[in-house]
């Protein structure tokens, strides 16, 4: 069973007892066509039933399941604001419409997103528009404000991680020269002692041969 989405909880949410099919067409501003492949799509997924009373017109009612989804939905409007909501938000911000847009652009169950999509529906965060068939979100001023404020936090967030990998590969690359100059003194260190003492073993051996040539001048005095 393929699971719900916005439009159905959308559907769902206006719908009274004793609604029929052409009404349906007016409360989701669609044609005929449109509203009977709605209420096609809301029995396929258990969400409403049709009376079969005769004579008269078949009426929609919400069953068991639908009502569940309802509740579901007005239980997640009453919980604070989280990473998710934020990110739909910026999503509208960007330019999407569609619930199937920013549903393919997260890539979440559209469930989960159809009740966080009625949490800022509920909380004034946006309002939403059936036509056609289909369900189109808009920001408010409240929505708007949120998502360019979240928006300058994200990009400050990139901006600071940004200079502080900066930084970090400062400070490898002074460390790294640092290490190779300290390397480099204590070589030159090295270097010098070592000229310095071969220095002095020539000095020494010069005096030796030079004590050796006096002490035979002498013996030979």
């Amino acid at each position: 069973m393929d699971e719900p989405d916005f439009l159905d909880l959308a559907v769902l949410i206006k719908l009274e007892n004793g609604t029929t099919l052409e009404k349906l067409s007016g409360i989701t501003n669609s044609s005929i066509f449109d509203a009977s492949n709605i209420a096609g799509s809301l029995k396929q997924k258990n969400l409403i039933d049709f009376t079969t009373y005769f004579p008269g017109p078949n009426t929609i009612i919400v069953t068991q399941n639908g009502k569940d989804f309802i509740d579901e939905a007005n239980k997640k409007a009453q919980e604070q604001l989280d990473s998710l909501d934020n990110e739909i938000l910026r999503n509208l911000l960007n330019g999407k419409r569609s619930y199937r847009d920013i549903n393919d652009s997260l890539n979440i169950r559209p469930r989960d997103l159809a009740t966080h999509l009625f949490k800022l529906i509920q909380q004034g965060y946006l309002v939403y528009e059936l036509r056609s068939g289909n369900a189109y979100l808009l920001l408010t001023d409240k929505g708007f404000n949120l998502a360019k404020t979240e928006e300058s936090k994200k990009e400050t967030k990139v901006l600071e991680e940004k200079v502080n990998n900066e930084l970090k590969e400062l400070k490898e690359e002074t460390t790294k020269k640092e290490n190779n100059s300290i390397n480099e003194i204590v070589n030159d260190i090295k270097i010098s002692n070592k000229k310095q003492r071969n220095g002095l073993i020539i000095t020494l051996a010069m005096l030796i041969v030079l004590l050796i040539v006096l002490i035979m001048i002498y013996i030979g005095a």
